[in-house]
């Protein structure tokens, strides 16, 4: 009885009415929040959020039934083994064999990235490191090479010194 008082309710508000004036709208955006939208990967907004979430919510499902045919499977090759509850069985062992490639594959993918940050850092600092050693050694070399040609022009200016005297 007390739907029916609704809908009487609700036919005589909209009595006369266009239905689309109790129809939700979608609120005008301003640029900053276009901007927003296209930084974001969404440049028609929310039409195309909602287009992205119903690809998500259809990839969710397909692997949802993908999983189950999965789970099917090995159910059956549980019952045939005797399993006490082959379908729990095989959900659990099908979600812990996920568990552990998704743990496998983030560990593999947090070595990576640690791994070509350490080269990029060796690389960063032992171009610059050997640098300076190269600095380094080429001025000393030419110290002593300036140090080996004052002294033999010393020795040369003493020799011509003691021959004159």
């Amino acid at each position: 009885m007390a739907d029916k008082v609704g809908e009487q309710l609700m036919a005589r508000l909209h009595a006369g009415t266009s239905p689309s004036r109790f129809e939700e709208r979608e609120p005008e955006a301003d640029e900053t929040t276009h901007a927003l939208w296209e930084q974001a990967g969404y440049p028609g907004g929310p039409a195309a959020i909602r287009k992205n979430q119903a690809a998500i919510r259809q990839e969710q499902q397909k692997a949802e039934r993908e999983f189950d045919a999965r789970v099917q499977e090995r159910a059956k090759k549980l019952r045939e083994e005797g399993v006490v509850l082959p379908e729990v069985a095989a959900r659990n062992q099908l979600q812990a064999e996920q568990a552990e490639a998704r743990e496998k594959a983030e560990r593999r993918k947090a070595y990576e990235q640690m791994r070509a940050n350490n080269l990029s850092e060796y690389a960063a600092r032992s171009t610059e490191a050997l640098r300076k050693a190269d600095e380094q050694a080429r001025a000393e070399r030419k110290k002593r090479a300036e140090e080996r040609a004052a002294r033999r022009i010393a020795s040369i200016l003493a020799e011509l010194r003691g021959e004159a005297g």
